[in-house]
């Protein structure tokens, strides 16, 4: 990833889209903030316009609602069975000081009342659990499939902004840029002003 130290008050920006290179549409801030002082607490935030286009943009909304997105689907006779014996527990935890019989033939009519709900909503438990899977399974499909309309081959990075600001010490400020060819630019854009580029790999 090229970093690029940069001295200057004005900043001057590629007419590229900073993560595909194509023509922009739009900007997008990048910003940092710096907090200063131990009893009196001041904060002292930094941002830019960055060029962006709007499918960049898409593609990176589509890979985190991809990321954020869970298959996960509870099988609800695992849920009843579960409060069954919840429910079970707590009989026997009340009526037990009273009666230890009473409360082991309370908690196995629960236990037992517990399981024969579960075997009698067993087949509706699991088709609804199905359905469910199946559901999820095609949301994933669409949204895999607006990743993959979004996403061009000069796209430099999937789901994440192609410029990160690292803010500044005094007139110094502090770029990451997923892509060299933008951070080329970002350099000819600004001549005489770039005190560093370098590079760091992860």
């Amino acid at each position: 990833m090229p970093v690029v130290q940069i001295s200057a008050r004005i900043i001057s920006w590629p007419s590229v889209c900073a993560c595909c290179g194509e023509r922009p549409d739009m900007t997008v801030e990048v910003s940092s903030t710096r907090v200063t002082g131990k009893r009196v607490i001041h904060t002292h935030t930094k941002s830019w316009d960055v060029p962006y286009c709007t499918a960049c943009l898409a593609h990176i909304r589509a890979s985190r609602a991809l990321r954020s997105f869970s298959m996960r689907v509870t099988h609800l006779s695992f849920v009843f069975g579960l409060f069954g014996a919840i429910l079970t527990f707590f009989a026997l935890l009340l009526t037990f000081p009273y009666s230890a019989v009473g409360a082991i033939l309370l908690s196995l009519a629960a236990a037992g009342a517990t399981a024969g709900f579960v075997c009698f909503t067993y087949p509706w438990c699991k088709q609804k659990y199905l359905t469910l899977l199946g559901e999820k399974k095609r949301r994933r499909k669409i949204l895999e499939e607006n990743l993959r309309l979004s996403l061009s081959s000069t796209c430099c990075v999937e789901g994440a902004l192609a410029v990160q600001y690292e803010g500044w010490h005094g007139s110094v400020h502090t770029f990451f840029f997923s892509s060299s060819h933008f951070a080329r630019a970002f350099t000819q854009a600004n001549p005489g002003k770039c005190l560093s580029r370098g590079q760091i790999h992860h």
